[in-house]
């Protein structure tokens, strides 16, 4: 057992190591898990069943992780409770979802393929019969909206089947209900859809050939990733629709200031884009409320720290920058939440993320009010360094570097809304 007060670092690796496309891909697949929880595992679901399908059916090594990326994200474009549940019905046509998960995914080069799939994964089979990996998902995905996960699964196959395959040639490609066919009369295929460690079935089936550089030889591919969870974290909310990029963007120039490496400095502004992951746990009509937040809603608010850590403290080659994302509402008094630790439990980086955080809140434009002005953000800065709030020594620095980095600032935000124009047009 960790020892009193350090049990936030036993959730994490020590770092290293390479990380995997599917690795970083089933964390964000997690994360959305959390803005439905009552649909937990769909996504997994669906990936088993697809994945089965696809080797089932010949393709290649390649075809089958690209299948694999594209069911582990198929829902990405659903942004609220009610449109997931939506989704769940097995006649729902609604491919709004799909389009808009598609324009969400292909920002991020590694998962162009993947995101042509998200974007065909409700095309029924009469409406466009090109394209097997969006059939394949399309009927992983009905398989699992058909199964009741309250009732045990095999009593359920023989219903299931004979919806499948009555669907053969309309709703489904013929071949894919053929791999089907093949798949339904094994009993253990069906016992992994309702199996408790469908994450690792997943993770222990789905092929792995890619990878993410974290030591500097490939950093881009990393930051795309960052860039990608930042759009689907400030994209729920049009009051914070930019919030992330613009914290990711002042961590790097802060890092950079402290004469940090600039792959380092790459690594601070990844934690940036990844720093409010948890919030994908607080419900849209708290974040969109116009009016003060009740207690209750405030302590739902206040968890957002501790789901980003456990989120990506399942990864083990993020390392330390778990923590950097994780502790921004960390105070060097000791009086910030949800881990109560004080500025020496604290590392650099986590005391330059709470100022970019608040650096940020206060400068960038929102619906219902304009950024502060320099004086005035120097003013709340400085008040906030003096109470222990902030750390100093961060705060002295960026006040020295107040217009690089507010220019630096500004400019991601305002490239995030103009992304966000187009994904969301």
């Amino acid at each position: 057992m960790p020892e009193h007060g350090d049990w936030e670092n036993a959730l994490i690796g020590s770092g290293g190591g390479r990380l995997t496309l599917v690795s970083a891909v089933l964390c964000l697949s997690s994360a959305l898990d959390m803005v439905a929880p009552v649909v937990a595992n769909h996504h997994l679901r669906v990936c088993h069943a697809a994945g089965s399908l696809a080797v089932e059916m010949g393709l290649s090594q390649r075809s089958v992780e690209d299948v694999c990326l594209a069911c582990l994200l198929h829902d990405i474009g659903v942004l609220s409770l009610r449109e997931r549940l939506d989704t769940l019905d097995f006649d729902s046509n609604d491919k709004h979802h799909a389009e808009f998960g598609y324009r969400l995914l292909r920002q991020w080069k590694a998962l162009e393929k993947p995101a042509l799939l998200v974007r065909a994964h409700h095309d029924a089979y009469c409406d466009k019969r090109e394209g097997l990996g969006g059939h394949i998902i399309h009927l992983a995905d009905r398989i699992d909206v058909l199964l009741d996960r309250s009732r045990f699964v095999l009593d359920q196959v023989p219903d299931v089947t004979q919806r499948i395959l009555a669907g053969a040639g309309t709703e489904f490609h013929p071949d894919v209900v053929e791999a089907f066919r093949a798949l339904a009369g094994r009993d253990s295929f069906w016992l992994d859809m309702h199996s408790p460690s469908i994450r690792a079935i997943v993770e222990k089936e789905t092929p792995q050939s890619r990878f993410l550089s974290m030591d500097g030889s490939n950093m881009e591919a990393v930051v795309e990733f960052g860039k990608l969870v930042a759009r689907v974290i400030d994209y729920r909310s049009h009051f914070t629709a930019t919030h992330s990029s613009g914290v990711a963007a002042s961590a790097e120039a802060l890092s950079l200031a402290f004469d940090f490496s600039p792959q380092r400095a790459s690594l601070m502004r990844v934690a940036g884009y990844l720093h409010d992951l948890g919030k994908l746990a607080t419900p849209n009509e708290i974040l969109e409320k116009p009016g003060p937040l009740t207690k209750s809603e405030m302590r739902i608010v206040r968890a957002h720290p501790y789901h980003t850590l456990g989120l990506l403290g399942g990864v083990p080659q993020l390392g330390d920058l778990a923590r950097w994302a994780a502790f921004h509402h960390e105070r060097p008094s000791g009086g910030g939440y949800p881990f109560n630790l004080d500025r020496g439990k604290l590392s650099r980086e986590a005391r330059i993320m709470a100022v970019a955080d608040v650096f940020t809140a206060i400068t960038e434009d929102r619906p219902y009010r304009a950024g502060m002005e320099r004086a005035r953000a120097f003013g709340v800065l400085g008040k906030m360094a003096d109470s222990g709030t902030l750390c100093a020594e961060c705060v002295d620095l960026l006040q020295q570097n107040f217009d690089q980095v507010n220019n630096v600032r500004a400019t991601e935000q305002q490239q995030a809304r103009q992304v966000y124009g187009i994904v969301a047009d």
